[in-house]
């Protein structure tokens, strides 16, 4: 399976819509592609509903909910006392509103977000984010040739300069950190007063 990823750390560089027109492209050419929104504004799948029904098909928050049903179909999933599912950052199955309509068919689901911004957590995620800002920035491949000879030299050149990660925050400082926080979480958890007349 190819994957083509599109990212951009600023905000109405044209993101979505190079995505969709890729998709619709593919689909055109009777390829089934899956274009899979980890925007948290979710245009792309705002855009795929919009999708007359003769158009060529593009797979996107329907594909989600049939894994699903496939997971969930199958023991110990159907029977467990609660299914923990992460979801990786996709836009169409983010927030209360996918929870809902996922615990209303499954209620042993919980659904379990990743950070949606790169973390020191998500390598990979810092790694693109360097990829797009010292290579693809601005993006002026004459072609597809061009594009994955730069990624291949870059990833050479990131390699023999990258050093390991020298971790300075310590256990003791962990300990000092939720010590300092305990209080405060404590305090979310208190009932409140019930103040209404």
């Amino acid at each position: 399976m190819q994957r083509i990823l599109v990212l951009n750390p600023k905000g109405g560089s044209g993101k979505t819509t190079i995505a969709t027109n890729l998709a619709s492209y593919f689909a055109s050419q009777g390829d089934r592609p899956l274009l899979s929104d980890n925007d948290p504004q979710g245009s792309s799948t705002r855009w795929l509903k919009k999708r007359k029904p003769e158009q060529a098909f593009i797979h996107g928050i329907a594909a989600f909910e049939r894994l699903i049903v496939q997971v969930m179909r199958k023991q110990p999933y159907r029977s467990a006392r609660r299914v923990f599912l992460i979801a990786d950052n996709g836009s169409s199955h983010r927030g209360q509103p996918a929870s809902d309509r996922l615990r209303a068919k499954w209620p042993n689901i919980v659904l379990v977000h990743t950070p949606v911004h790169a973390s020191w957590l998500n390598q990979i995620e810092v790694y693109f984010s360097v990829v797009q800002r010292k290579l693809l920035t601005p993006s002026d491949f004459a072609n597809r040739g061009d594009l994955e000879r730069g990624l291949l030299a870059f990833q050479a050149r990131y390699q023999r300069a990258a050093k390991p990660f020298k971790w300075t925050f310590t256990r003791r400082d962990l300990r000092a950190l939720l010590t300092k926080l305990m209080p405060r979480r404590a305090c979310r958890n208190k009932p409140r007063p019930n103040t209404s007349p």
